[in-house]
């Protein structure tokens, strides 16, 4: 009886032993299945990254060259300020010239002419105001 008993005993240990190694390759098959889905992921979050990395030096780059050019840009533009202020100052004394001189050009004015008030001994408009002007 101990043998038959002992028989069941080995049999259903080898029973017990057949169940774990078929949860135990299970348990793998799943374990190796989700490490591949975990790399698959990984993978993708690093393209992502990468991608994402890129477009930010790009726009880095981006953002200096349009950096540069706003400053060229006003640069210019303060040239053009300048310029324009000159070009003004210009009018203005001519329009002065034009409007002392009655239309006549100082060149074919009588030579012993004198020079209106407003203007000062180089035939240039003084810049003060008329009230603040010494005659």
């Amino acid at each position: 009886m101990e043998t038959v008993s002992l028989e069941h005993q080995i049999q259903s240990v080898q029973r017990h032993i057949a169940f774990l190694k078929k949860e135990q390759m299970e348990l793998l098959h799943d374990l190796h299945l989700e490490i591949l889905r975990l790399q698959k992921h990984c993978s993708e979050l690093t393209h992502d990254l990468e991608i994402k990395e890129l477009e930010a030096r790009q726009q880095d780059v981006l953002d200096r060259e349009l950096e540069e050019k706003c400053r060229a840009m006003e640069a210019q533009l303060q040239e053009k300020e300048k310029d324009n202020l000159e070009l003004r100052k210009e009018l203005r004394h001519k329009e002065t010239l034009a409007a002392v001189g009655h239309g006549q050009p100082w060149e074919q004015q009588e030579p012993g002419q004198a020079l209106p008030p407003s203007l000062g001994p180089e035939g240039l408009a003084d810049p003060r105001p008329r009230a603040a002007r010494q005659v």
